[in-house]
Parts: C-alpha cells; sequence; structure tokens
C-alpha cells in the first residue's frame, strides 16, 4: 500500500532550495528539478552504454537506484554538497541507517502480497550500500546514476556562475565540480556525450523543463516546475505498477520513463491546459500533430546514425503518451492509461498541498475537484485510487 508519507516524500524535493547560498534564478533549482534532470540525463547515458558501445544494463537498478538517491537526499535535506560528501565519507553507514529507519515503514509494504512479491525495501538498502562504495566499484548503473548526478549540476552551475564570480568559495566550487566530471568522463558514455555536441544541445533543451512553472495562471506552495512534476508521474507510475504486480523488469520500467518523458513536448509548445485545448473542436489533435512536427525538427535531427535507435527509444517514448499498446512490438501490454490516472493524481496532490498551506483560489479547488470525481471510479488489479485521494481529502 502506497503510504501518505510516501506521497508527501516524493513531493519533499520541491521544497529542496539548491545553491540557496549563492545568486540564482527563482525556478527550476528545486531538489526535485535537479533529480528530474539527472535521471533524463540517466537515460541517455545508460542508451549510450547499451547501444553505442554494447554494454548490458539493469534497467531496474537504474531506475531504482535514482529513486533511493532522491529519497536519500530528501531525508537529509539540504546540506551543503561539500559537507555532505565529508559527512558521507567518515558516518555514511551511520546516514544511511538513519534515512533506512526514516523509509521503512513506507517502502516495506510496496508491492507486497502479490502473487510476484518483490521486495523493493530491501533493494533500497542494497541501493543506498552500494553508494558507499568507491564510485570506480560500483555497478554501471550507479557510475552512470553519479555521473547524471554531475552532469546536471554543471549544468546548474554554468547558468549560476556569472552572477557568483565574486563569491567566496566559487572557484573552488568550479574546480571540484570540473574535477567530478573529469573522473567521470573515464566511461565510454560521459566521454561519449560531452565530445558530442548533439547531446549537451539536448540536455539544454530538456533543461528549459525546469523553467517552466505548473498552474501558471494561479500562485501555489510549493511552486514546480514541468520538469519536477514529470518526476513524480514517473515515480508515482512505477510504484502502482508494483503495487499492481506487474513485471518489474518490463512494465513498471517502461512506465517510469513514460512517466518522465510525457511532458517533454512542453519545452517546444509550452503548457497548454486543458479547457483551452477542449474548447475547440479538433484543437487537441491539431496540437499533437504541431508537437510531433516540432519533436521532429527540434530533437530527431540531434540523432543521427549510430544515436538513431537511441531517438527511437526516446521519442517513442514521447510519442506512445498514454496509449494503451505493447512496447516497440514486445508480447506484454503497458499501460499508459495508468500512467495518465498518475499525472492526474500528481497535479490532485500539488492543489492539495498549496490548499494546506491555506494558499487558494478557484482554479486550485476547481482542478481538484474534478480529478477527484475521475480518480475515485478507478480501480484495476486490486488497486483503487479512493484511499490514495482520502489522503489528502
Amino acid at each position: 500500500m502506497i503510504t501518505r508519507r510516501l506521497i508527501e516524500r516524493i513531493h519533499q524535493g520541491a521544497y529542496i532550495r539548491r545553491w540557496n547560498d549563492h545568486i540564482r534564478p527563482d525556478q527550476g533549482f528545486s531538489e526535485l528539478d535537479k533529480q528530474a534532470h539527472k535521471m533524463m540525463i540517466a537515460f541517455f547515458l545508460a542508451k549510450i552504454e547499451e547501444h553505442i558501445y554494447q554494454r548490458p544494463l539493469d534497467y531496474q537498478k537504474l531506475i531504482e537506484g535514482g529513486i533511493s538517491q532522491y529519497f536519500h537526499r530528501v531525508e537529509l535535506t539540504d546540506i551543503k554538497p561539500p559537507i555532505f560528501h565529508r559527512l558521507m565519507e567518515k558516518q555514511g553507514e551511520a546516514l544511511n541507517a538513519y534515512v533506512i529507519k526514516q523509509c521503512e515503514q513506507d517502502l516495506t509494504p510496496i508491492g507486497k502480497n502479490k502473487e510476484k512479491e518483490t521486495d523493493f525495501f530491501s533493494r533500497f538498502c542494497d541501493h543506498l550500500k552500494e553508494d558507499l562504495k568507491e564510485p570506480s566499484s560500483r555497478s554501471l548503473e550507479h557510475q552512470i546514476l553519479g555521473a547524471a548526478h554531475y552532469l546536471a549540476t554543471k549544468w546548474e552551475f554554468d547558468l549560476i556562475y556569472p552572477s557568483n564570480r565574486l563569491l567566496y568559495g566559487i572557484k573552488e566550487t568550479k574546480t571540484q565540480i570540473e574535477k567530478k566530471l573529469i573522473d567521470y568522463k573515464k566511461m565510454p558514455s560521459v566521454s561519449y556525450a560531452t565530445t558530442h555536441g548533439k547531446y549537451k544541445q539536448l540536455f539544454n533543451l530538456i533543461g528549459q523543463l525546469r523553467f517552466q512553472r505548473r498552474w501558471t495562471q494561479t500562485v501555489r506552495i510549493p511552486e514546480t516546475s514541468v520538469m519536477g512534476h514529470s518526476l513524480v508521474v514517473a515515480m508515482l507510475a512505477y510504484l502502482v505498477s508494483l503495487e499492481r504486480g506487474m513485471d518489474i523488469s518490463q512494465q513498471a520500467i517502461h512506465h517510469f520513463w513514460l512517466g518522465l518523458f510525457h511532458d517533454i513536448p512542453e519545452v517546444l509548445t509550452r503548457d497548454i491546459i486543458s479547457p483551452v485545448k477542449q474548447s475547440v473542436e479538433e484543437l487537441e489533435k491539431l496540437i499533437k500533430e504541431i508537437e510531433k512536427e516540432e519533436l521532429q525538427q527540434k530533437v530527431s535531427s540531434l540523432f543521427q546514425k549510430k544515436n538513431r535507435i537511441i531517438g527511437n527509444d526516446f521519442l517513442w517514448y514521447i510519442e506512445t503518451e498514454f496509449s494503451n499498446i505493447p512496447y516497440k512490438g514486445s508480447p506484454f501490454p503497458l499501460s499508459g492509461e495508468m500512467v495518465k490516472h498518475c499525472d492526474l493524481y500528481a497535479a490532485y496532490v500539488e492543489a492539495s498541498l498549496s490548499l494546506a498551506h491555506g494558499v487558494t483560489s478557484r482554479p486550485l479547488t476547481q482542478a481538484r475537484h474534478r480529478i477527484e470525481e475521475k480518480l475515485s471510479q478507478i480501480s484495476y488489479d486490486g488497486f483503487l485510487w479512493q484511499p490514495l485521494l482520502e489522503y489528502f481529502a
């Protein structure tokens, strides 16, 4: 059973501000945004390892490792990175034990009491243990996560550096980040991605989703970006898949990527709200056609020759969106409809959290009521949305 505290933990990263002792943009610098950008970059590094260098990947380990690292960071809040790494070097086991204790009650029930019992919590503990190893001794999946972490950090730092040149310690921070990336460039995928300018363009393009605010017509607490929302949907889709007893090596993995990439077209079109889409006949269909054209023109062109299969994998998740179709001809079906329900529930929680903070508006209350009416009638494989709605009633 997915608990209320787990739902709140998933959203907690939206409250944590990164670089909060530096001059920085007001939006796009939450821990939730950073972790979302990291997982998107990790997807491409993994695909490069798999398709360019023929190195097999365990995508379950990659995804769950990313989720585990996110929960770990949320529990330890906003410790300054150099201090965080020193603490982990000296007291990593004790800090992990603290995080495990905080998460155990909420993670232990995930995927239990099914025909194929999955022990998500034990894997969570294993991932935290893996992160205590030297980077070169970690699994390929954890090395990819580490590299993606620093590539996302470098992306942030490059944006704030011009405004912080006179700040005490900024040059030391710059040197530390660059040194870490030099170490990670020993990985084939990182070397490839950083020397092929198309990937830099891609990481910049998707990074813009950090600055597109959700619910642009109303004030909310906490504010969330399109990118941060995408990670919330991805984690919900993955956890709901486990709750439904789905084969974790197949459906749950693809549901995660469907959730993570479902709003990528918004970086090209921005958010067109549902009432507008539904107000004009055939408008939604036209928007989809325009999105496809924009993706082909601005994204597909980044993937040529050996990278074409990587581009096709990426675009498949975007173009499939919420359809119930098998993954690229495989025998098992995906539940795009379920991912859509996770998208709706994420919006429901966003509205509910704001209302709980005393920040209300007609769009928030109306949207919350509309989503509640729809999701309360939905169930599948014994999974019910109603209890999750009641957490924030």
